[in-house]
């Protein structure tokens, strides 16, 4: 395994939660001398759903000072344990170390030092662009827009709002102070949400995070942070049925649902249907894995939220009240690098054949249904795509939108799809509607917009329960 596949792996080790990992391997053994990583290829066009502009460090205090000051000290060592650990408590730290990680890189005397303070800066990129978010606020009476503003500085994400002049309507107005230094960005999201009353709601064609007043109540059961995904637990049901003509086939289930929250930064093209379940187990020490095997398939169309389930067996004989323990995982498809397919004059083209990236479309053309419906039709075309970026390219269903000659977007009204398995044919249908915004409704439509997957990673995030009621 060459050096730069090695720095990736152990990326995925040093989130907030610190626990996700790619499909591709296992960590290496430390060395004791690290040799330098190749520097990656730039994206051509970020994976984050917002402008990936490195977020301005928030002001350092005492506290976090005396961090990164202790950590570098460390980088010098003439232990090499302590050596990585200083690398991997500024990597953790993330952002607020970035300015002396590039001083160091620069201009250290110690070749080891600039070696390391290098793989903690691309460490802290990748995270930043898949991996969880170190998120620190300290904010006194503040408004509810500048403290989701500064939130979403640091987690790469302009949060829109629904209506979108949100906070021109009085949804401005308490002010609230925060002070949160080094947690994770579902730990802050959810102390902002609480204290503004604005939760999160798929929204709009591409199901896009947006605040609006509410409530969030997917969220409110036992949770555990795995990276950037906030996994949580809803509900364990549990049932018995018997066939009357069969008095002996007596039927039990019991399934555990979960809901899967993404950073909205973290673009996720699929996930897997079924939570795999590693350990499951109640207090009286009966095994609660289902002996059945379960589809493992991946399901596409969202975007930052997604519901799961787990199967699991409930004992006959000495059942317990609750699991006393739960490990298991969760497999997502994310994005890493796009581009951007564009058809002009969509009204009149036809037949229009578009290459980018390796991945080949044919525009075929877009019915007029009525005064405000249309249909936009068209054709992918798998040729040399591996699997992965079939599968990739067929779940991208969001990635799509289609404008008038202001940029304004069209609702989407849902798609289909049918294949032979060396193509896909698609079937948009979008409407001209206006829900509450400030733009007007959009005029006729003027341009496709299509956001192709490039380059996709597979992550599998392992979460851990424990003390489960049981029904």
């Amino acid at each position: 395994m060459s050096a730069t596949h090695r720095t990736t792996l152990q990326i995925f080790a040093l989130c907030a939660a610190g626990c996700f990992t790619t499909l591709s391997g296992a960590d290496p053994a430390p060395v004791a001398k690290p040799a330098p990583v190749a520097k990656p290829v730039a994206a051509t066009r970020p994976a984050t759903q917002a402008a990936a502009t490195q977020p301005a460090p928030a002001p350092l205090s005492a506290e976090l000072k005396a961090k990164i000051d202790a950590a570098v000290a460390r980088l010098s060592s003439d232990d090499w344990k302590q050596r990585q650990a200083g690398q991997d408590e500024l990597s953790r730290i993330g952002a607020p170390a970035m300015p002396t990680l590039q001083r160091l890189a620069n201009k250290s005397d110690d070749e080891e030092v600039r070696t390391r303070a290098s793989a903690s800066l691309r460490q802290i990129e990748e995270t930043a662009q898949v991996g969880g978010s170190i998120i620190t606020l300290n904010v006194n009476n503040a408004k509810p827009q500048e403290v989701f503003e500064l939130l979403g500085r640091q987690a790469r994400y302009e949060f829109p709002t629904q209506p979108r002049n949100l906070w021109q309507t009085g949804h401005n107005g308490a002010s609230i102070s925060l002070k949160l230094e080094g947690v994770d960005f579902w730990t802050a999201f959810k102390d902002i949400c609480q204290k503004t009353g604005l939760y999160p709601q798929q929204y709009g064609q591409n199901q896009r995070m947006t605040l609006q007043q509410g409530s969030t109540p997917s969220w409110n059961g036992p949770s555990v942070v795995s990276g950037p995904f906030l996994i949580v637990a809803n509900r364990i049901q549990r049932t018995n049925s018997v066939e009357l003509a069969n008095a002996d086939n007596v039927q039990r289930d019991c399934n555990l649902t979960l809901t899967a929250f993404a950073e909205p930064k973290v673009k996720v093209i699929q996930s897997s249907y079924n939570v795999r379940v590693d350990q499951a187990e109640d207090e009286n020490g009966n095994s609660l894995i289902a002996d059945a095997a379960r589809s493992y398939g991946m399901s596409s169309g969202q975007q930052w939220m997604w519901n799961l389930q787990a199967r699991l067996s409930y004992p006959e004989k000495n059942a317990g009240q609750k699991i006393k323990i739960f490990k298991g995982s969760i497999k997502f498809l994310v994005q890493i690098q796009s581009e951007i397919i564009e058809i002009e004059e969509v009204l009149t083209a036809k037949s229009v054949e578009k290459r980018l990236g390796g991945r080949r479309m044919l525009f075929k053309q877009m019915k007029k249904q009525n005064e405000n419906q249309y249909e936009v039709q068209v054709t992918v075309f798998r040729d040399g795509m591996t699997q992965a970026e079939w599968n990739a390219m067929q779940g991208n269903t969001t990635g799509i939108k289609l404008v008038d000659k202001e940029g304004r977007a069209l609702s989407s009204h849902g798609w289909g799809s049918s294949s032979d398995g060396s193509k896909v044919d698609y079937t948009w249908n979008f409407g001209r509607q206006n829900f509450g915004g400030d733009d007007g409704m959009p005029g006729e439509p003027h341009r496709l917009v299509w956001e192709v997957p490039t380059e996709t990673r597979e992550l599998e995030v392992p979460f851990v329960f424990k003390d489960l009621r049981l029904p």
